[in-house]
């Protein structure tokens, strides 16, 4: 492989520049440029220090000692590298990586792969590496031969994995192989992976689920029915309930540690991800006080309880829902697995019994 005499020059600046920041022996120096061109550097430096390589003569008169020691070895003496030198600082074949600032071969063959794009059937890494060569500038002058043997290692290595000490198909990697009509696979031809389909976001299953079939019954039957299920929630939470026999906006008395509460019930079958409730004005207005709470039985799927408050009801009224003369309409929807009376979310009063006290 031939060198650029810019990248030669650099080199040679760059030695020029570290000696004149003080780097007077090769140790110095070499750390210096270990700094810049990173550890793939390392071999080379060393053999010149172990003699496995011909050591140039110093370029400077005021240096002009034979080579000494490891740690004295003047930082000049590496400056007069020949181009095989410096082509062996610059190729890093371990890693199929050109140094000082080229392209490395896996960027250099998704380079080549996106030229042609998904839809391209495949290539052969012939295909490749003369793509490489013909488009990437960094490549121009390398070594086909050798270019090559990168190209198949990295394509090799990059669509296997080893799974449990076996090999196998590495669905992740942005490559795979082509199957012949055998079963097998075609000797040396990789193509992309075509994208996995992107799965949309799930979403979150409403949380009063609708039931499937609504069920027909009249609104007294329905009444009676969610407050007895409120009774009976409550006798479970050690609650002495009594239900009224005058419906006059209390329908339910509850009494725990010497405590009483008034308790009103509306009982609703959800159909969709959005219901109402009405409330009667002249009742909520009767008992709005602290100890009275509203209990919305809300039958879907599985029945599940919404338990407010008269403050919940007053600050629900705040917010914009609807009071008339008659009656408050409290609108419920549902949205991304939440309750919502307006703006509100209001899951914290789903199944809390545990407010009221």
């Amino acid at each position: 492989m031939g060198i650029d005499p810019e990248i030669l020059a650099i080199g040679t600046e760059m030695a020029v520049y570290h000696i004149e920041k003080g780097a007077r022996k090769f140790a110095e120096y070499a750390t210096a440029m270990i700094a810049d061109l990173g550890d793939a550097i390392r071999p080379y430096l060393k053999a010149f220090y172990n003699g496995t390589r011909e050591l140039p003569k110093v370029v400077d008169a005021g240096f002009a000692e034979e080579m000494t020691p490891f740690d004295e070895v003047n930082a000049f003496d590496v400056i007069n590298f020949d181009k095989t030198g410096i082509n062996a600082l610059i190729a890093d074949n371990s890693n199929g990586k050109l140094n000082y600032g080229m392209k490395t071969i896996k960027d250099a063959v998704y380079d080549a792969f996106m030229i042609q794009g998904v839809n391209y059937p495949e290539m052969s890494i012939e295909d490749v590496v003369l793509e490489i060569q013909d488009k990437d500038s960094d490549f121009k002058g390398y070594d086909l031969n050798e270019l090559y043997k990168k190209v198949s290692s990295y394509l090799s290595n990059a669509v296997t994995k080893t799974v449990k000490g076996k090999r196998v198909e590495n669905k992740d990697s942005l490559y795979q192989r082509v199957k012949n009509d055998k079963g097998g696979y075609k000797k040396g031809i990789y193509k992309l992976r075509k994208p996995k389909p992107s799965k949309a976001p799930k979403t979150p299953k409403p949380i009063l689920a609708p039931v499937e079939t609504p069920m027909s019954v009249e609104s007294l039957y329905m009444g009676s029915a969610g407050e007895m299920a409120v009774c009976s929630e409550l006798l479970f939470r050690e609650y002495n309930v009594s239900r009224m026999s005058v419906d006059d906006g209390i329908d339910i008395v509850a009494m725990k540690n010497n405590k009483t509460y008034y308790i009103q019930v509306k009982t609703v079958q959800i159909k969709s991800e959005s219901f109402s409730i009405q409330i009667k004005t002249k009742s909520y207005e009767r008992y709005n006080a602290n100890d009275c709470y509203y209990i919305i039985v809300a039958r879907g799927e599985t029945t599940k309880f919404i338990i407010a408050t008269a403050d919940d009801i007053r600050r629900l009224i705040e917010r914009g829902s609807s009071k008339g003369e008659k009656y408050i309409s409290l609108r419920f929807t549902q949205n991304m697995g939440c309750l919502f009376v307006g703006e509100e979310n209001v899951n914290y009063m789903l199944n809390s019994f545990e407010r009221i006290k």
